[in-house]
């Protein structure tokens, strides 16, 4: 093992335990010639830059749940994909399901209050913001109920 050729595979992007298997060694060992050559590791963010998405080591199909409850899904060419490529599931089925996007100022409520639960049947649109939190305040003061509400999907772009 010499400085050029470990330096040329570590600049491949090969791990030290990669490495430490072309040699039969464990990666301590590549780790302590590293050192003895005096060859700069890698930080951490070079590490896991690029390693987005199904690269990721955390990948788990890419669906999650964010700080506020809402399921996202992985789909970096939608329209509204944010700067890491997620998009929020409960917009995505109901614009499938009306096979258009959302109108501009458009808002989407669950139901029931679980911002996880995207059953249709549980996803109204409130024509904008303004509707949405007049209702929310409504729901706050106790003037209607949370199930007062129907999903209503199947006729909202007639009604509309």
């Amino acid at each position: 093992m010499n400085k050029t050729s470990l330096k040329k595979l570590y600049d491949s992007g090969l791990s030290l335990r990669d490495i430490g298997k072309l040699y039969n060694v464990d990666g301590t060992t590549i780790l302590y010639y590293m050192k003895k050559f005096n060859i700069k590791r890698r930080t951490r963010t070079e590490i896991q830059k690029g390693k987005f998405g199904k690269l990721s080591r955390g990948w788990k199909g890419g669906r999650r749940k964010n700080s506020n409850g809402y399921i996202l899904l992985y789909n970096p060419n939608y329209y509204s994909a944010d700067v890491n490529g997620y998009i929020r599931e409960h917009i995505y089925k109901i614009e499938q399901f009306l096979k258009t996007k959302l109108n501009k100022g458009e808002e989407v409520h669950h139901i029931d209050g679980n911002r996880s639960n995207n059953e249709l049947s549980n996803l109204f649109i409130f024509k904008n913001k303004q509707e949405h939190k007049h209702f929310e305040l409504l729901l706050q003061i106790g003037k209607v109920e949370r199930f007062s509400l129907n999903s209503n999907l199947n006729n909202y772009r007639k009604e509309t």
